[in-house]
C-alpha cells in the first residue's frame, strides 16, 4: 500500500498526535481544503493566533502564574490575529500600503490572503481551461480529484473570491510570510510551514525524485528553524510543536526526554492558567517508557523551557 508523503509536516504532528489536537472552524481555509483534491498528505491550515503588535492588534493581557514544578510564569495573551476573509480584492489595497511600510502583522495577513489566490485562474480563460483539465484527468494541479463536479465548483469559488487581486502579486505570499517571521511575529514563525511555495511535489513517497526528496528536506529545515524561533520567543504553541517532532523520525532522532518536557511545559502553562490539560494521557504513555532518570531529566527541561525569559505567549 502507497504511503503518502507527509509535505506539511504539522500533519506529522497531527498524524501522531491527532487525538489531542484542537479543532479551529474559525481559522482561514485551505482552497484545496474547499474542494481543490485534497489529499491526506496535503498541508492542512495554520494555527490561530494573535498579533505582536502592528496595525489593527490590540493591547496584549499580561497574568503572573505559578506552573505546578514551581516555576514563575509571566503569561501573556495576545489578542487573535485574524486573517482577512473572501472577498479578497477589496481588502488589496490597504493591505498591500500597510505591507510596504514594513508592517508585519499586514505582511502576514497579505501572504495568507494571496496564498488563498496561488494557484486560482488569472482569468475566464484559464478558469475554462482548468475545468476541463478536471474533468478530463480528474486531478488538478498534480492532485489527484475525487469529484471532478465538486472540484469544479470550488475552482469557480475561489476565482470568485480572488477577482481583483493580481496574478503576478499571488506568488509573493512566501516573500511576505518570511518577512513577518523574520520580524518576530511568532503566528508567522509557527505557519510558514504551512503555506508550501510553488513547486513539483510527488504525492507519494516511492514517486519521489532525489531532487525532490532534497526539496522536502530543505522544507522540513527550515520549518524546524522558522518553529525554534518562535520557541525562543516564548510562544506556548511552539512547545506543542517541538513536542510531537521529538517523537517523529523525519524531523530527527526521535527523543521520549525532549518529548516529555516539551508537552509538560505546554501542560503546566494551561494548568497555571486556569486552562484544561490537552496531553495527560499521552504524558503518561511517556512516563511509562522513561527511565527514573530519564524522568528527572525530563522534569528539569521542562523547567528549563518554562524559565525562557521570553515565556510565555499564548498566541489562541
Amino acid at each position: 500500500m502507497k504511503r503518502l508523503l507527509l509535505i506539511g509536516l504539522p500533519l506529522v504532528l497531527i498524524g501522531l498526535l491527532g487525538w489531542w489536537w484542537m479543532e479551529r472552524p474559525d481559522l482561514p481555509t485551505n482552497p484545496r481544503e474547499q474542494g481543490f483534491g485534497v489529499s491526506p498528505g496535503m498541508p492542512g491550515g495554520p494555527t490561530d493566533g494573535a498579533a505582536a503588535g502592528g496595525e489593527g492588534s490590540a493591547t496584549p493581557r499580561v497574568v503572573q502564574a505559578i506552573a505546578p514544578s514551581g516555576v514563575h510564569l509571566r503569561v501573556e495573551r495576545r489578542p487573535r490575529l485574524d486573517t482577512p476573509s473572501p472577498p479578497y480584492g477589496p481588502q488589496l489595497a490597504e493591505l498591500q500600503a500597510a505591507s510596504d511600510r514594513g508592517d508585519p502583522v499586514a505582511q502576514y495577513r497579505l501572504g495568507t490572503m494571496l496564498y488563498q489566490c496561488r494557484d486560482v485562474p488569472a482569468d475566464d480563460a484559464q478558469l475554462a481551461k482548468g475545468i476541463e483539465e478536471i474533468h478530463q484527468t480528474r486531478s488538478r494541479g498534480g492532485w489527484d480529484v475525487a469529484d471532478p463536479a465538486q472540484e469544479e465548483r470550488a475552482l469557480r469559488t475561489a476565482y470568485a473570491n480572488c477577482e481583483g487581486v493580481p496574478a503576478p502579486s499571488r506568488t509573493q505570499f512566501r516573500d511576505l510570510l518570511r518577512s513577518a517571521a523574520d520580524q518576530g511575529l511568532i503566528e508567522a514563525q509557527l505557519n510558514l510551514m504551512f503555506y508550501l511555495p510553488q513547486a513539483d511535489y510527488c504525492q507519494f513517497i516511492e514517486n519521489c525524485t532525489p531532487k525532490q526528496a532534497q526539496f522536502m528536506a530543505g522544507l522540513r529545515e527550515e520549518a524546524r528553524t522558522s518553529v525554534t524561533k518562535a520557541l525562543e520567543g516564548g510562544s506556548v504553541e511552539a512547545l506543542r510543536t517541538v513536542g510531537g517532532w521529538a517523537l517523529n523520525e523525519e524531523m530527527g532522532t526521535p527523543d521520549d526526554v525532549e518529548a516529555y518536557a516539551h508537552f509538560s511545559a505546554y501542560d503546566q502553562i494551561q494548568q497555571a492558567t486556569g486552562r484544561e490539560r490537552e496531553l495527560g494521557v499521552m504524558l503518561a504513555g511517556l512516563k511509562k517508557r522513561l527511565r527514573p532518570v530519564d524522568m528527572e531529566r525530563a522534569e528539569a527541561r521542562a523547567k528549563e523551557l518554562l524559565s525562557n525569559p521570553n515565556c510565555c505567549v499564548l498566541t489562541r
